[in-house]
């Protein structure tokens, strides 16, 4: 009697560096996103075929289990992945499946000797829309289809990949005219009377910089970002961020992407509120320039600072 064929592995590459996907991740949910990202190719490498079909209830609550979060959070975070391209977004999205790409590149040597093939998107598209009868059956309860079918099938795979695509494309498309237009209005409509003194501001960022790169010019888009930002939360919230940014370790460069912010990413105004809530916040104690500042100091600094941009003397 013939030994099954092994449609699973026992390991996979982990590679040491990271790229894009695992560094927002990680910044989202910090440990609990890296090790859900990690955890999760091991179940991929242990699963049958290599793919997650999280539609049966029983299967997604064994996968919360094993990541050791709730089920509001791990859902969170694979939509995240399928969104950045660490699993197959139309897979998830359609099927609630997960099935990854470059997983099954990292573990094509496993398959050279083997007589069982690794299964890829195309095998799944083909499980999911097979019809069981006139089929005959194959190991794994799966259905063997003619060749007329198979070739119609993975022309229709095709065509889905591509109108994925499209739609991905026409999605970033509308986002970025919205957030254009959102910006407009927020220029046009919600400009603030007080007269900021720019040229003091721009010398107390220059003054307070740290390690990120100088501004030399604020420009009328700049003056106008920050009169909003300064409406909404306060006159002394400008300096608060920039004093803030200058104590934290993480936006000084000290990550493992030697990644710095600059003037522009500061004044966005999701990063602007993040910095501002302490969410880059340093961890563990350490001082920079020998001196460690409460919010205490921040809020004197940024006083005496807005007192000399408004030209007030005390």
């Amino acid at each position: 009697m013939a030994r099954e064929q092994r449609k699973d592995v026992d390991y996979f590459p982990h590679e040491c560096t990271h790229g894009r996907k695992m560094h927002i991740i990680e910044t989202k949910y910090g440990n609990d996103g890296y090790a859900t990202w990690f955890k999760l190719l091991e179940q991929l490498g242990k699963a049958n075929n290599h793919y997650i079909d999280i539609s049966d209830e029983m299967t997604l609550m064994f996968l919360t289990s094993t990541f050791k979060i709730d089920e509001k959070k791990t859902i969170s975070i694979l939509t995240d992945l399928s969104k950045l391209g660490g699993i197959d977004k139309f897979l998830f999205d359609e099927y609630r499946i997960i099935w990854s790409e470059k997983f099954c590149n990292s573990i094509e040597d496993a398959y050279r000797k083997r007589k069982q093939k690794l299964f890829l998107k195309d095998d799944i598209l083909r499980l999911k829309n097979s019809i069981p009868s006139g089929n005959a059956s194959i190991p794994g309860g799966l259905t063997e289809k003619t060749p007329k079918n198979i070739k119609k099938e993975v022309n229709t795979a095709e065509s889905i990949r591509k109108e994925e695509y499209s739609i991905v494309k026409e999605s970033k498309e509308e986002k970025r005219k919205e957030e254009s237009t959102n910006v407009l209005v927020d220029l046009k409509n919600q400009l603030p009377t007080p007269n900021i003194d720019f040229d003091k501001l721009l010398s107390f960022f220059n003054s307070n910089r740290g390690l990120l790169p100088e501004v030399k010019k604020m420009s009328d888009s700049r003056k106008k970002r920050i009169q909003i930002l300064e409406k909404q939360y306060g006159k002394e919230s400008i300096q608060t961020v920039i004093l803030k940014t200058k104590e934290s370790l993480f936006l000084q460069g000290d990550n493992k992407e030697s990644w710095t912010a600059n003037f522009d990413w500061i004044f966005k105004p999701a990063n602007f509120l993040k910095i501002l809530e302490d969410n880059y916040e340093n961890r563990r104690i350490t001082k920079i320039g020998n001196s460690s500042k409460s919010d205490a100091d921040h809020k004197q600094s940024a006083v005496n600072a807005v007192n000399a941009m408004y030209g007030i003397t005390g």
